[in-house]
Parts: structure tokens; C-alpha cells; sequence
């Protein structure tokens, strides 16, 4: 089932349909095209009518108190070079505006990353985004885990440079309070959870999904042991596990169940993503997202 949110002419003056996948029915789906708060898309042509409009759009967002800082050590004297760079004057160290920030992680222009933003809004695929913006499909997929990244950095989720991929994932428990959606990881591995009797989990693909635990609405982990019960993978029917699940947490679930082949790196980065959303759905997302693109990077982050 799909719906249209708006048509929206990109600055390249084409014009394309966004559809989002509706995977509850509609009485149970929350973010619906009235709750959608966003930039206004007269501001968003202006926004993206030149790069010099673009580009300080962004740098804007890269001052603290109405200053620019050196992104190393912080200090506030700063000298400007001649390429349009700047030197601290304590350390030393030559930068540009966007140095050691999110925005930085791929070499878009400023005028690429606020389409694209604007585009991961909407929940435009892939290669949709590519195709409107002219740009490779890999590096539109980088874009996107930028941001994700970016995205649970804030949420509390840190990938350390040291960390392996291949470690085990925690499970992750969702909960919602105040209309706020939370997914927080727990502390007790696969093997205690799920040997719980009482409760009742089940697998789709690489995922399992359990009912409700310790004021948690479920658990949601990524490869655990198989010792639970099989389901199709392709299949779209939601579980009888999950007949008490209401509001928020079950938008969550059945969102992430909407995605398909899901690897390890990206399933915490889904979760994060899906609270972001929904705890954003009367704030202004485009405008939230760029200010999380702008925020420097921790020096030990994994790398995208």
C-alpha cells in the first residue's frame, strides 16, 4: 500500500513523485503527509538556487555562539588564507569550513547535500536520488550512512575506530514515553534474554523480534541464535507477539520490517534513524538533519 505525500520539482526542474511504503494500516500509521513538518519548499529553492547560497546555509551551522573555532583545539583566533582556508593561530592547523565534520565525509558540493537531505526526508530510494541528482548510486549510499551516522551519534550510539564489524550486536529494547520513541541497547546478552520462557520472540530474516520485556514493548536483535521460531521472510504479516504493541513502538517495528536485506553495520543505524523520525514528526527534519551534518565528528569515530 502507498500514498503521496506532495510533488516536489528538484532545482535540476524535474519533477517526480514521493511514495512512502505504508506498512500498518491506516489507523495504526502516525506520520501521516499532515503531521509532516518540513522546510518550506520556497525556502528550500532559494536554499538551493546557488552554492554560495548553499554553502553558507551549512557554514552557518558550523559556529558556535556566532564564532568559528578551530575544529582541533577549539581556539577562537583564527587567520584566513588567501584559497578561502583558515590557520589557527594556536596550533596551526589549516582547515576550511567544513573540516572534521559530518559534511565532510564525502565530497559533495553544498548544493548536493541539501537535495539529498531533502531527498532522504521523503524517503526517496537510492537510486531515485542518484538518478535526480546525477550522481553515482555508491556515492549516494555513503551520503545516506553519513547521515544515519550522524544521526546515532546523537542518539547515543558511538562506532569506535577500533571496534570490529563482525563483533556482536546488543540487543536493542523499544519503548515509548510521552509520545517520544526510545531504542536503547540492554546489557544482558542473546543467551539470558532468550532463554526466558515467558517470552515470545520469532525471526524474520536476520532479525528477531520478541514481546514485551521489563517496560520494554519488545527486543529487536540482529543474527541471534536460531533457537526460535522460523517465519517466511518475505512475508508482510505482522505476529501474534505483537498484539499488545500500540502506537509509536509498533510504527517503529513494522518500518524496519519494511527494509530488506539489512546488514549488521546497518541495522543499529536503522534503529536509531526510525526514533529520529518519528520523535522529529512536528519539528522541521531537513533542518534538524543539517545541523547533525555540521556538527564536527569524534576524532575516534568509525570511519563511513
Amino acid at each position: 500500500m502507498f500514498f503521496t505525500i506532495f510533488w516536489v520539482p528538484l532545482h535540476t526542474l524535474t519533477f517526480f513523485e514521493v511514495r512512502l511504503r505504508d506498512p500498518l494500516s491506516p489507523e495504526n500509521h502516525f506520520l501521516t503527509p499532515e503531521a509532516l513538518h518540513t522546510l518550506p519548499i520556497t525556502n528550500y529553492y532559494h536554499l538551493v538556487s546557488s552554492e554560495v547560497r548553499a554553502h553558507r546555509y551549512l557554514s552557518r551551522k558550523c559556529l558556535e555562539n556566532g564564532r568559528r573555532l578551530c575544529p582541533k583545539c577549539r581556539h577562537r583566533k583564527l587567520y584566513r588564507l588567501s584559497d578561502k582556508r583558515r590557520r589557527c593561530a594556536k596550533c596551526r592547523y589549516t582547515f576550511h569550513d567544513f573540516s572534521g565534520r559530518w559534511l565532510n565525509r564525502t565530497r559533495l558540493s553544498a548544493v548536493s547535500w541539501l537535495s539529498l537531505i531533502k531527498l532522504f526526508e521523503l524517503d526517496v530510494s537510492p537510486s531515485q536520488i542518484a538518478a535526480e541528482l546525477d550522481l553515482n548510486i555508491k556515492t549516494v549510499g555513503r551520503a545516506e550512512l553519513v547521515i544515519r551516522s550522524a544521526i546515532a551519534e546523537q542518539g547515543g550510539l558511538r562506532l569506535r575506530s577500533g571496534d570490529s564489524l563482525d563483533a556482536p550486536l546488543p540487543v536493542f529494547g523499544i519503548r515509548d514515553v510521552n509520545d517520544k520513541l526510545f531504542i536503547e541497547p540492554l546489557s544482558e546478552k542473546y543467551e539470558n534474554l532468550f532463554a526466558a520462557t515467558d517470552l515470545k520472540s520469532f525471526r524474520k530474516g536476520r532479525l528477531l523480534y520478541t514481546s514485551r520485556y521489563n517496560g520494554y514493548a519488545a527486543l529487536l536483535a540482529y543474527s541471534p541464535p536460531r533457537n526460535t521460531a522460523e517465519i517466511t521472510p518475505n512475508t508482510n504479516a505482522m505476529h501474534p507477539a505483537f498484539a499488545s504493541i500500540q502506537g509509536p513502538c509498533l510504527w517503529a517495528i513494522a518500518r524496519l520490517r519494511s527494509y530488506h536485506s539489512i546488514s549488521s553495520r546497518q541495522f543499529p543505524l536503522l534503529l536509531h534513524e526510525i526514533a529520529f523520525r518519528y520523535n522529529l514528526k512536528n519539528e522541521d527534519f531537513f533542518d534538524a538533519t543539517a545541523d547533525l551534518l555540521c556538527r564536527l565528528v569524534p576524532d575516534d569515530t568509525f570511519p563511513c
